[in-house]
């Protein structure tokens, strides 16, 4: 199987370092990524709701998250896991190269092929036991797909998760239908740790 070149594409891991939650699974998959080569793991601090105010001049628009006829405000942590993916998406904009982002629960099972390059924005990674795309969990991105994402109309007015959103977007793997061989990571839970993202009800 031909594969990115492990070297050079910069793999982004959103964690945080003062959550032991976070640096739990951080220590976990990390392992995972060493072992297929993948060595260019990039550790980025995650914006929390604590550090929205300081570290985002660029605010974004939330309205409420819709789901048919119901509609709930963003808890904190969704509009902070919001901004800690649009920062990176302005920073693979920015420096003008491919990478692939990922967030801290994201264990690699099989080298990724070189035909995810084809695509500006290619999400891999699924759920821990459901047949669906955890599609904020990982990704490939261009600054092509950055720059298609930052001016996004959905933007003007936020109504998904950033998972949900990533899946609206184009050449997204379906749900259910080649979900398993289309995808070479998974999404780890451990109840007895838990999660460090809080959603509403």
């Amino acid at each position: 199987m031909s594969i990115i070149v492990k070297s050079e594409i910069p793999v982004y891991v959103i964690t945080m370092t003062h959550n032991s939650i976070s640096r739990y699974y951080t220590n976990r998959i990390k392992e995972s990524w060493f072992a297929l080569g993948y060595s260019n793991l990039k550790f980025v601090e995650a914006i929390v709701p604590e550090t929205i105010k300081d570290r985002c001049p660029i605010k974004l628009n939330f309205d409420k998250i819709r789901r048919g006829k119901k509609a709930r405000d963003f808890t904190p942590t969704e509009k902070a896991v919001w901004y800690s993916h649009y920062y990176l998406w302005r920073r693979i904009r920015r420096l003008k190269r491919n990478a692939i982002i990922i967030e801290h629960d994201n264990m690699l099972l099989e080298e990724i092929p070189n035909s995810i390059t084809q695509y500006d924005l290619r999400a891999f990674c699924r759920h821990n036991y459901k047949p669906c795309l955890m599609a904020g969990s990982a990704y490939y991105i261009t600054p092509k797909g950055a720059d298609n994402l930052i001016n996004d109309p959905g933007l003007k007015k936020i109504i998904q998760n950033v998972d949900g959103h990533l899946l609206m977007q184009k050449n997204q793997t379906p749900f259910k239908t080649d979900i398993y061989s289309n995808t070479y990571a998974q999404v780890i839970y451990d109840e007895k740790i838990g999660t460090t993202i809080k959603h509403g009800k």
